[in-house]
């Protein structure tokens, strides 16, 4: 069971006038309640990159995948000097726990969000592009969903 609020949490150093100026006069209290949760998994298939921009001083980039879903992520394998990196990996999230209603998810389902980001030794690695992505759910086993592979400039 997960429930949650939202709203002004008053203490007693604190008062109603204080919370009013910080979240405004009539600030509501809103409220979740989730009975049950469901076990998802979920497979992102990253296959390419076509004419990706050159970050480093050789003209290149070393373009890794970084894939958020919820509050998970994973990443991809650095491919060194490309601009054209075929990545070929599918990255496995096991075991997502997601409350609500199944049918509910299945028509507006949590975003995958891709970034690529260039390696770099020294430093920060560097942001080169994101896309955000619907992911495809199948909820019955014995029906053949077949994702296609699809393109997100």
């Amino acid at each position: 069971k997960l429930e949650g609020a939202l709203g002004v949490d008053v203490d007693e150093k604190a008062s109603k006038t204080d919370a009013a100026k910080l979240f405004g006069a009539n600030t509501p209290t809103v409220s979740c309640h989730f009975s049950r949760s469901y076990i998802y998994h979920l497979r992102v298939y990253v296959y390419q990159g076509r004419n990706l921009c050159a970050m480093d001083k050789d003209s290149f980039s070393d373009p890794y995948a970084h894939v958020s879903f919820l509050h998970i992520s994973k990443t991809t394998e650095i491919i060194k000097t490309t601009l054209n990196p075929t990545w070929d990996q599918t990255l496995i999230f096991e075991d997502i726990e997601v409350f609500g209603d199944p049918q509910t998810l299945a028509h507006n389902p949590p975003d995958v969000v891709l970034e690529i980001y260039d390696y770099d030794q020294v430093g920060k690695d560097e942001p080169m592009g994101r896309c955000v992505c619907p992911p495809v759910v199948k909820l019955n086993p014995s029906v053949a969903v077949s994702p296609k592979l699809l393109w997100f400039p």
